[in-house]
């Protein structure tokens, strides 16, 4: 599944939905994350109009509409089916980012250790505190654990 729903998501960190979604996509880093996503996956995208309908919004403090940019802009990162809401997962883990330091933190832990992060559905993108404190106590002891059997090798 490529597309998650941003509902769930959000209520998976017991945020409002619709007030987290215009909250994050009148963050200027989100319109640009979202137009590098576009310029990278999209051939249709209209970057001229995606940026005229951004600028809009962001002269009035507010979020571009997301039909707006979907009818006149091509994006294809967003779809709506039922009245619902779906992000891409490339562009759902960057919301994700931004409703959580602790999904934050626990994406760049993955990364700096090479875990292989997959989502195939919005659980996956629901850390807690506590998860993200065992996964980081986790990848401490096995560091440490290295670092002490590079040192005796090193002393051999």
């Amino acid at each position: 599944m490529d597309y998650m729903m941003l509902r769930k998501i959000s209520e998976g960190y017991d945020i409002n939905s619709v007030w987290a979604r215009d909250k994050w996509l009148s963050e200027p880093t989100t319109l640009e994350t979202i137009q590098l996503w576009e310029q990278m996956h999209n051939l249709d995208f209209d970057v001229d109009i995606y940026n005229q309908l951004c600028a809009i919004a962001l002269k009035h403090d507010c979020a571009p509409e997301i039909y707006e940019l979907i009818d006149k802009a091509h994006v294809k990162s967003f779809i709506f089916d039922k009245k619902e809401l779906f992000l891409h997962k490339d562009i759902a883990v960057d919301y994700a980012q931004w409703l959580s330091p602790s999904f934050r933190g626990y994406t760049t832990l993955c990364l700096k250790n090479g875990v292989t992060l997959n989502f195939n559905s919005e659980e996956d993108f629901i850390v807690s505190d506590k998860a993200l404190a065992e996964f980081t106590k986790r990848y401490a002891l096995e560091s440490y654990e290295y670092s002490i059997k590079a040192n005796l090798c090193v002393k051999c």
